[in-house]
């Protein structure tokens, strides 16, 4: 009787041995991780989910912070660079990831850097000269430069050259938002040596003329 007793509670230390521990996590915390991590839920579209969450960014600026003073602007960025690190890291660890690529909130941050040239430039003439606003060649121009920006950030966040790949590799959120630092800022770099070459051709024909 003993020794079927003790076997049994042989049998019974393996089981309990070989079944892993359940995790103890807030259905509504995760809830909350997984709508910021994906920006709103963007991240879940179909297909390129990094391009949607830079399209998202470019939505937000002209439908919101163009209102708004340009230091909530750059509040923002630092704000999702604070949080970005926790809540990308923390995504990735509740999901069993290392960079899910729907979790876009390094995208929103990386954008925001790429567009703030356009940015900036916007609201200097809304505090300056806010009629220019209204013209029709200038919304061409900041359609323009939007579309570089966008371009130039998608470009360095896909193909990732220049150490990028290798930013990527630092633990935690910490890869996942400092590689799509990196690229915005050199999506940064070329897009102001790009205005460079415009405005100081534009000058020169000016002046030839």
């Amino acid at each position: 009787m003993k020794k079927s007793v003790k076997k049994q509670t042989k049998r019974n230390t393996k089981s309990n041995a070989r079944r892993k521990p359940k995790k103890q996590t807030n259905n509504a915390y995760v809830k909350i991780i997984n709508f910021l991590a994906t920006s709103c839920y963007v991240g879940y579209l179909p297909k390129a989910p990094g391009t949607w969450g830079s399209l998202f960014t470019v939505a937000l600026f002209w439908l919101v912070f163009r209102h708004l003073n340009f230091s909530y602007f750059l509040w923002f960025i630092l704000l999702i660079f604070a949080a970005g690190v926790f809540i990308s890291g923390e995504y990735n660890r509740l999901h069993g990831q290392k960079d899910a690529p729907e979790a876009v909130i390094d995208e929103v941050l990386g954008q925001s850097i790429a567009l703030l040239p356009v940015v900036w430039l916007f609201y200097t003439i809304k505090r300056i000269e806010p009629e220019m606003l209204t013209l029709y060649i200038v919304h061409l121009h900041f359609l323009l430069g939007t579309l570089i920006s966008f371009g130039l950030f998608r470009f360095f966040d896909i193909l990732k050259p220049l150490g990028i790949k290798q930013v990527e590799k630092l633990p935690g959120g910490w890869g996942v938002m400092l590689d799509d630092v990196l690229a915005a800022v050199y999506a940064f770099i070329v897009f102001m040596l790009l205005a460079f070459i415009f405005w100081y051709t534009t000058l020169v024909v000016y002046i030839v003329n």
